[in-house]
């Protein structure tokens, strides 16, 4: 089975008073397992001591009247009736029936890793739901706890005084995940020497590449303003980057460049300017100077901004003709791409997780700069889906509920081939238009329409679609159903600890009409964990068990594990059930992904 639990801190730990925290436990169940509960903890010396109250599934004993019942009577007693399909909170079922008290003390022993636990349990197993017999002799628990490494905890007990447990707990702060980068190129030295006159710019370009994995298209100049264009720089940490540019740029640039721009291309859209102060950048790098006195030497603004403008009279952006052309580059037209994709599905009828390993090749054509062909192929070479026998039961059109059909019916697969453009049609503004074999389940034709202005909090996107169910074995053909698709979306960067907001409402795969929310947050170190959760016209009933569509996400950059920078993204998403209600298409290419340079001064840190 699967939950899903979360717990709120209320109030940190002081010298004096406890830390407190309100959890719930498996809320958006059938109700049958669920608990909340109000617990308090205080640190003393080699000794941790928790107390607090249960109610639900955590209070099996009943053994003393809920205080909330001054509050209202309808706390004293619980519902016993279950939500058939779970997947919906239950408050009204929130903190009801009686309560017991739960508690535990933990002694760090002399011995650092070694810890040893003692805790009461507030449930004595005798009212399990479903009608299940679970023995009960002891409501004390005692354990070890053996922290093996940093993120791995070893643990053994006696529970319920006639049962042995052992156990493996995985865990890690996302947020503090970092590797230095010791296998990068050498940084290049800063002087405060100017250089003499530079003519090799094809070097200097190389060397740019290098230390950043950047493609140059050109190097100009006009009067004391280097322009440098660069197209889709990947990395998660941007300002170190970037920082390795211009420390090739100051050691070629000779006496007289005072300022370096770098126009930001993602797909040929030119999405944002990075300007760069040249002698306050070498001030920061050779001087101490206090905070207070710091001059912003790298400055994120719109394209074609003031210091652009810079270079005529009339405020115009210079022109090509205006330039002195130093160097000149074309993107790749023929790129290719391979790794390994783990594909999962975890907590099943079938099996805990079923799994595959599939090696894939991914080819991109470019017709032009914005218009491009890109096709992906893979085969599954070690999995476990002939354990794959269940079908799950659908009242909508079956969108995604032939899982195990599109996994199981070819080993070699075609999940991606399409052709893509994408255009800047007016300032902060983008369309894209795409057709072809759009995911590994749907293929057909749309179009995506984004408005986002540079450095805002906000941004509102446009999608709409006319695909077709493909062939099971995920290779050429369509099958009989046909939809039309589409969705607005308004995206809120709250500005506030790396939160982000997507409200998005239209018309899902199944012809169902709804809205989906989804919240993340997204660390220092790029790091990003979220969920999200679609509520559409069909009723519960209707969708099965879960109510409404849901999951959760982890996306973590390998530059944060690997010592050698890279651009590649470990995805990791849970479903706890996969339904057909509220599912959406998975579009290859998004304009908000793809603009993702005009975030402005919100720009990520290797520096944690």
């Amino acid at each position: 089975d699967k939950s899903i639990d979360t717990k709120i801190r209320l109030h940190e730990e002081t010298a004096l008073t406890p830390q407190l925290a309100l959890g719930l436990r498996d809320f958006v169940g059938t109700g049958l397992w669920s608990s909340e509960y109000l617990v308090a903890s205080k640190h003393l010396p080699h000794v941790d001591v928790s107390l607090g109250m249960g109610w639900g599934y955590m209070a099996g004993t009943g053994d003393m009247a809920n205080p909330l019942s001054v509050l209202s009577s309808r706390f004293s007693t619980r519902s016993t009736a279950t939500a058939s399909t779970g997947g919906l909170p239950s408050f009204g079922n929130y903190f009801t029936g009686p309560a017991s008290l739960f508690g535990g003390i933990e002694y760090q022993t002399p011995w650092d890793p070694l810890r040893v636990k003692i805790e009461y349990d507030g449930n004595n197993y005798k009212q399990e739901p479903l009608g299940e017999i679970i023995t009960s002799n002891s409501r004390w628990n005692a354990g070890l706890v053996y922290e093996a490494s940093s993120n791995v905890d070893l643990s053994a007990g006696y529970e319920r005084g006639n049962q042995v447990m052992f156990g493996v707990n995985l865990h890690a702060n996302l947020k503090n995940l970092y590797m230095p980068k010791l296998s990068d190129p050498p940084l290049v030295p800063v002087n405060n020497s100017y250089p003499a006159n530079h003519t090799n710019w094809k070097i200097t370009s190389l060397d740019i590449e290098t230390q950043t994995k950047w493609k140059v298209l050109q190097i100009t100049q006009h009067k004391n303003i280097l322009f440098i264009d660069v197209a889709n720089p990947h990395n998660v940490y941007w300002r170190e980057y970037l920082d390795r540019a211009i420390r090739v740029l100051h050691r070629d640039a000779s006496f007289g460049i005072d300022y370096f721009v770098f126009r930001i291309h993602e797909e040929g859209l030119l999405v944002a300017e990075e300007h760069v102060d040249r002698g306050a950048w070498l001030t920061q790098h050779t001087e101490e100077t206090p905070p207070s006195l710091t001059q912003m030497a790298m400055m994120p603004v719109a394209p074609l901004s003031t210091l652009s403008h810079q270079a005529n009279q009339n405020n115009s952006p210079p022109s090509s003709t205006q330039n002195t052309a130093l160097y000149s580059s074309s993107i790749d037209q023929l790129e290719f791409h391979n790794g390994l994709n783990f594909n999962y599905f975890l907590g099943g009828p079938n099996n805990f997780i079923l799994y595959s390993l599939a090696p894939y090749e991914e080819v991109r054509y470019h017709i032009n700069n914005d218009t491009w062909v890109q096709g992906t192929a893979q085969y599954n070479v070690f999995d476990n889906y002939n354990n794959f026998t269940y079908d799950a039961p659908s009242n909508l059109p079956r969108v995604r509920t032939y899982i195990r059909e599109y996994v199981t019916t070819s080993r070699l697969t075609m999940p991606n081939l399409q052709l893509t453009s994408v255009k800047n049609i007016a300032p902060d503004q983008y369309v894209s238009f795409y057709a072809g074999y759009l995911e590994m389940m749907f293929g057909g034709v749309g179009s995506e329409y984004l408005y986002r202005p540079f450095d805002s909090q906000f941004a509102l996107g446009v999608d709409i679609n006319e695909v077709a169910q493909r062939n099971f074995n995920v290779g050429f053909g369509f099958q009989n159903y046909r939809v039309l698709t589409g969705l607005a979306t308004l995206y809120w960067d709250t500005g506030w600890q790396g939160v982000h907001t997507n409200l998005s409402m239209g018309r899902y795969l199944a012809g169902d009409v709804g809205a989906t929310l989804d919240i993340s947050k997204q660390f220092k170190n790029g790091v990003q964990m979220g969920a999200y959760a679609t509520k559409t016209n069909v009723t519960s009933a209707q969708f099965g068990e879960g109510s409404i569509d849901k999951g959760i996400y982890v996306n973590i950059p390998f530059d944060a594990l690997l010592t050698r920078s890279t651009d590649l993204t470990a995805h990791f998403l849970w479903e706890p059930l996969l339904r057909d209600g509220g599912a959406r298409l998975n579009r290859a290419v998004q304009l908000y992904d793809l603009t993702k340079r005009r975030v402005g001064s919100g720009t990520l840190s290797l520096h944690l």
